[in-house]
């Protein structure tokens, strides 16, 4: 980069002075080096070579130019700094859609906006990179994404068109979303999870449903949703529980209830009128039975009420026995008489000693209440023998009822509050009793998966859960091996406690990590984690230790989660006893059994896939800092393709510490501008093709040969340009590790060109701009030739006649005579250049193919050597020319492979195949550097590097 602006001083000095240029030149180096490092590479060496390029064409430019185009140069690398958060596709897109497909990239947009200085249209309010697209393409338009919601409900759309037709299908999705959006606030994330999931997966079974029973579902969709659209500040919990309510535990969630409202229509008892969810809970369930009303709750508490007031005061006792009731008439119904009874009865025993206690201590026994009362919402699917069953196994017999823990609450908070402050249950739980301390089993009946070992064939969902549950049991174990480092956790805690020195952390993160909320643990390790994506630490060691720290911790309590925490010991617990009632029951009851069962393991299964996404997150970024498993024998189980997709490393990811001293960086920033600046040279060869060549048509005898030699060799070249790109030559896909290589072959290619391209340049700007069309059945042919020469010297006798007239006056006859003789003389050119391309063309051709054919060879070779190990290629291409230690190269890679096969990072299969590799690229080198032409061509080749194309 330096080389390039040193060069593209001097002429700027000569322009605009050495002041100016050596203070807008320091500018531009400063802002190119603080370009984001992801575009730093390729835009950041593209501006000190536009720089360059344009120093050649200043000499007829006015300074005012000049300092225009390099002041929008330099807004131009600034405003690159706002891209730190994008990656290159999304600026990418950006340009596209910002610019309507003008402008695809940073280097087009540098060109486009350096264009708008030369016309002297200068931006006057440099700014944000925002300010410079609105400067050049106009104010931003809104850019739609796709989310979600719009992607299902568009995949729908085009199954639903086979029987609706695309018209109908596209009303109904609009109707759809415009449904979905009206949804309560409080559901509308839940309900805008499954609908359209739903309706993707119902529009893949066109073929096998009837039109009539498709349409049925369909158009009662929306119904329901508008149905929804108020529950009047319900959350889904409460309304899941008025669903088990209402439904005597038939219905379990708004997604049962949305299940069964379509099996209604489905048989032809559709809702008329649907204005709200209460209009379907009738039309299913019918009238709700009168509520319980809590009169010995009420009373209990009333009799207390004075002797809180004295304490407390009137209006802060009411404030508080009111929210009470208000929590006690949420817990769900099979705990709510019992449990409310019991917290009523020991609230009014403690009135009986309150005044003892301060205000403070009264109002914090009132407000546990509350807390506890509130958390119970979500405990509605168990009955009081089975949370209690619960409770007694997680507290290792020390607590055994709800209003036991409700106690045990109440001496907790004396000593220190929740974190949260509307705790739900599980938070409770742990505030009470602690963290829990691994899996346990089921009445000695083992995990989920296992009590249903024998059941697979009779329970629809027991299979597919086992799967996901051993994936996920044998995957996480092998992560947790590798993870533990005691560096990494020393780390953690100081980053927790905000003691870790800033001066060790990346300086763009220093803020960021900073500002991390430290109240809830949680939420700490998962956003420090997000952050890790990238390196924050300066020390790479330390970072991939707190990387591996982090992980583990997230890890293992997802291993607890899913098969120890509350709602899997729970699960089990009732499965359990399940089991044991189907053993003894009969055919019918054994059939509710079994839907009871499934229903259990549908809970279970979405709760281990849930935790699957966070294993999808965390486990590309233990990739990126080198934590690998063996992963070779899973992929040959009957695991879900989920998890074997997300454990299946790239082979470059796992082995990419391997031959890392032969990967260089850079030349992607030489090969784009050199495949870019041949293809634009083959250009002309294309376009001459088209010309002459595209339709053949009779030309002279003596020209046939001619043009069918010169057809035969553009031809070749018109091949060439087809089969040349920046990632691919023919049939040879060019990895990152042979740019170098390749940029050598191009030029190899290139140099016996030169001649040929600027005759055919020539040829072509005559054609376009001096509006002659040279054809090649004349200008071929030797014969018109001879005949053209003729006719200029018959013309110049003419001339000689007429000047020697004394008779009359001849001028008019010479002057004509004279038009035609130069016009004639000049055509001689055409003849020139184009027998000049010819000559040329005849001279190379053979050479051009020769060359071709070794760079074939040569990618040959590279290509068996990237079976081995991407790295070789790189290698190969430090070593061209000594090929006799290049064998020792392939054999010490083969070796480090070797280690990782015995680590179990790569498979013995893998390892037999790169081994086979290996001899068959050695068998092949031997044969190439035997082939004396070969060995002469790489001699050539490696010249190539001291050749600079223009």
């Amino acid at each position: 980069m330096e080389v390039f602006l040193k060069r593209a001083e001097r002429p700027f000095k000569a322009k605009i002075g050495e002041a100016k240029t050596q203070s807008t030149f320091d500018n531009i180096r400063k802002a190119t080096n603080e370009i984001p490092a992801k575009f730093r590479r390729t835009i950041g060496s593209e501006i000190p070579r536009y720089l360059f390029t344009f120093s050649q064409e200043i000499d007829s430019l006015s300074p005012e130019i000049i300092e225009g185009v390099l002041d929008h140069i330099l807004i131009f690398a600034e405003s690159l700094k706002d891209l730190l958060n994008k990656d290159r596709n999304q600026v990418s897109q950006l340009l596209t859609k910002r610019s309507d497909n003008k402008v695809r990239s940073l280097s087009d947009l540098l060109n486009f906006f350096v264009e708008k200085a030369k016309n002297q249209d200068f931006l006057k309010n440099p700014g944000s990179f925002e300010n410079l697209l609105t400067y050049l393409f106009g104010d931003k338009t809104e850019i739609h994404q796709l989310t979600e919601v719009e992607l299902f409900i568009k995949r729908a759309e085009k199954n639903f068109s086979q029987i609706y037709g695309e018209v109908k299908s596209r009303e109904y999705s609009e109707n759809i979303k415009k449904a979905l959006s009206g949804v309560d606030p409080n559901l509308q994330d839940y309900i805008n999870s499954e609908i359209p999931k739903y309706l993707f997966t119902l529009s893949q079974n066109v073929e096998n449903l009837s039109n009539d029973t498709i349409e049925r579902r369909t158009i009662n969709i929306i119904p329901f949703l508008r149905a929804i659209s108020n529950v009047d500040g319900k959350n889904k919990e409460e309304i899941n529980q008025i669903i088990i309510k209402r439904s005597e535990n038939k219905l379990f969630n708004l997604i049962d209830l949305f299940n069964a409202f379509l099996g209604d229509a489905k048989e032809g008892n559709e809702l008329e009128s649907c204005d709200n969810l209460e209009d379907i809970l009738l039309h299913l369930l019918g009238e709700e039975k009168a509520r319980m009303q809590f009169s010995d709750i009420e009373a209990f508490l009333k009799r207390a009420e004075k002797k809180y007031t004295l304490i407390v005061g009137q209006d802060m006792i009411k404030m508080l026995m009111e929210e009470l009731l208000e929590a006690i008439d949420q817990i769900p119904e099979q705990h709510r008489e019992y449990l409310g009874s019991d917290i009523a009865k020991f609230l009014f025993t403690y009135s009986e000693t309150a005044s003892y206690h301060e205000p403070e201590k009264v109002e914090l026994v009132f407000n546990g209440a509350i807390l506890f009362a509130n958390s119970l919402v979500e405990v509605g699917d168990l009955n009081k023998a089975e949370i209690n069953q619960f409770i007694i196994k997680r507290s290792k017999n020390k607590v055994r009822s709800l209003f036991d823990l409700y106690k045990a609450f109440l001496v907790k908070i004396e000593i220190r509050m929740p974190l949260s402050s509307e705790p739900n249950f599980d938070e409770i739980i742990i505030h009470t009793l602690g963290r829990y301390d691994g899996p346990k089993e089921f009445d000695k009946g083992g995990l989920i998966h296992d009590l249903l070992a024998d059941l697979h064939e009779e329970i629809p969902l027991a299979k597919e859960h086992a799967n996901w549950a051993k994936a996920i049991s044998e995957i996480i174990p092998r992560f947790l091996d590798i993870l533990p480092n005691p560096e990494g956790d020393r780390i953690l805690d100081f980053l927790w406690e905000n003691k870790f020195p800033e001066d060790q952390i990346q300086e763009k993160y220093r803020e960021r990590m900073a500002g991390i909320p430290r109240e809830k643990e949680k939420t700490f390790t998962f956003r420090l984690f997000n952050m890790l994506t990238n390196q924050i630490l300066l020390d790479e060691t330390k970072d991939k230790a707190l990387t591996g720290a982090l992980a583990f911790k997230i890890l293992g309590t997802l291993f607890i989660e899913i098969y120890g925490g509350r709602n899997a010991q729970i699960r089990g617990i009732r499965l359990n006893q399940l089991l044991k009632d189907r053993k003894i029951a009969n055919a019918e009851k054994k059939q509710n059994i079994d839907e009871h069962i499934n229903h259990i393991l549908e809970e279970d299964l979405k709760a281990i896939q849930q935790r699957t996404m966070t294993i999808n997150t965390i486990v590309p970024i233990l990739s990126k800092k080198g934590f690998f498993i063996k992963t070779y024998d899973i992929v040959t189980k009957d695991f879900p393709e989920l998890i074997v997709k997300i454990i299946s490393y790239r082979e470059e990811e796992r082995l990419k510490d391997i031959g890392s001293e032969y990967k260089k960086s850079g030349f992607t920033g030489e090969l784009i501008p050199l495949v870019n600046g041949f293809l634009q040279k083959l250009d002309y060869a294309y376009r001459f093709y088209k010309k002459y060549f595209e339709e053949m048509y009779s030309i002279a005898l003596d020209a046939q040969k001619n043009m069918l030699s010169l057809r035969e060799f553009f031809k070749f070249l018109v091949d060439l340009r087809e089969n040349m790109d920046t990632i691919e030559f023919f049939d040879y896909k060019v990895a990152n590790t042979e740019h170098s290589i390749y940029i050598l072959i191009l030029k190899y290619l290139y140099i016996p060109l030169t001649d040929v391209f600027d005759t055919t340049r020539i040829i072509l700007d005559e054609q376009e701009y001096q509006k002659k069309i040279i054809k090649l059945d004349k200008y071929l042919s030797n014969q018109k030739l001879e005949q053209l020469q003729l006719e200029i010297r018959e013309t110049e006798k003419k001339i000689k006649e007429y000047q020697d007239f004394k008779d009359f006056d001849a001028s008019h006859k010479i002057t004509n005579y004279t038009k035609f003789l130069n016009r004639d003389k000049n055509e001689i050119k055409f003849y020139d250049v184009m027998f000049k391309l010819l000559n040329d063309s005849e001279k190379i051709s053979d050479k051009l193919k020769f060359r071709l054919e070794f760079s074939m060879e040569l990618l040959k070779f590279s290509k068996s050597l990237k079976k081995i190990h991407s790295s070789l290629p790189a290698a190969l291409s430090e070593n061209l020319g000594i090929f006799t230690d290049f064998e020792q190269k392939i054999d010490d890679i083969v070796e480090k492979l070797k280690g990782k096969s015995s680590s179990g990072i790569l498979s013995p299969f893998e390892f037999r195949e790169k081994n086979d590799a290996a001899e068959q690229s050695k068998k092949l080198l031997l044969d190439l550097i035997s082939n004396e032409d070969f060995t002469l061509h790489i001699e050539k080749l490696i010249k190539m590097s001291e050749v600079t194309i223009p």
